[in-house]
């Protein structure tokens, strides 16, 4: 299964958190793989909620210092036709001896650049990334120009990131293409809000059952800044109503069961 994670504009609903925090939630809800992928670049490297934060100006005798592996060397294959599903085995990352793998993100420069080229690559290859028997979540780049419909129709599902305002979606609702691939997610969610869950729903026409919530969560951000994600989870995704982070795992599980019901699995 391939979900693509999106958001129409950058800084808008949270996308690079919410798809690790449902990545995680899948792996340890599934016996199925699950594999991470940031098909953009950004500053918020995936890389770093996993793998501590080290300063890349700082010499270091290690190998990955001196050569570009991960999502750059198959990107590089993919232009020059020798590109294969082993290869992408070879690239990612197991996470703490789990279900749960990550693609390394771009370490070079140039966002433009590396997006488009990572866009046309994907329309491409999508095909043969369906072969894999894993879970894959894509964090596309944002924008309507990096969501065409052959893209859509590639993937099984677009999870939709939108900010809780009340311009959340003018644009995407009048397009037919995304809202029929689409569930909708809301980043940093504060239930306190006038624009809440079913407010929005309501304003915008979004079925209940299509449209989930993670909310802002301090112990979240933080375990990603630290490269701690996994284990954060770990320590508190099975935690009953007792643990301060109960309403964050509950939303994700929820999220997660929202996802499986519009894809019909189990």
């Amino acid at each position: 299964m391939i979900i693509g994670f999106w958001s129409e504009k950058p800084g808008k609903g949270a996308v690079t958190y919410n798809m690790i925090a449902t990545g995680i939630g899948m792996s340890m809800m599934s016996s199925k793989e699950t594999i991470l992928i940031q098909a953009k670049s950004d500053y918020n490297r995936l890389d770093y909620a996993f793998i501590p934060f080290s300063d890349s100006r700082m010499m270091k005798e290690d190998y990955g210092y001196y050569n570009y592996g991960g999502i750059d060397s198959v990107l590089s294959r993919m232009e020059n036709g020798i590109y294969n599903n082993n290869y992408l085995n070879n690239e990612v990352i197991r996470v703490k001896n789990s279900n749960l793998y990550f693609l390394p993100s771009t370490r070079k420069g140039g966002s433009e650049v590396f997006s488009f080229r990572m866009y046309n690559m994907l329309s491409k290859y999508m095909g043969e990334l369906r072969s894999f028997d894993a879970n894959l979540l894509i964090e596309l780049s944002n924008g309507f120009e990096f969501v065409s419909k052959d893209l859509l129709k590639s993937l099984d599902l677009l999870v939709v990131n939108i900010s809780q305002d009340n311009k959340a979606i003018e644009d995407i609702r009048d397009n037919n293409s995304i809202m029929e691939k689409s569930v909708f997610l809301i980043g940093r969610y504060d239930d306190s809000s006038e624009f809440n869950l079913k407010n929005i729903g309501r304003r915008f026409g979004i079925e209940e059952k299509f449209i989930g919530t993670i909310p802002y969560n301090i112990r979240f951000k933080d375990a990603v800044c630290q490269g701690k994600c996994k284990e954060y989870f770990e320590r508190h995704f099975y935690n009953g109503k007792e643990d301060e982070n109960y309403i964050f795992m509950k939303s994700v599980k929820e999220f997660i069961d929202i996802i499986k019901k519009r894809c019909a699995i189990e």
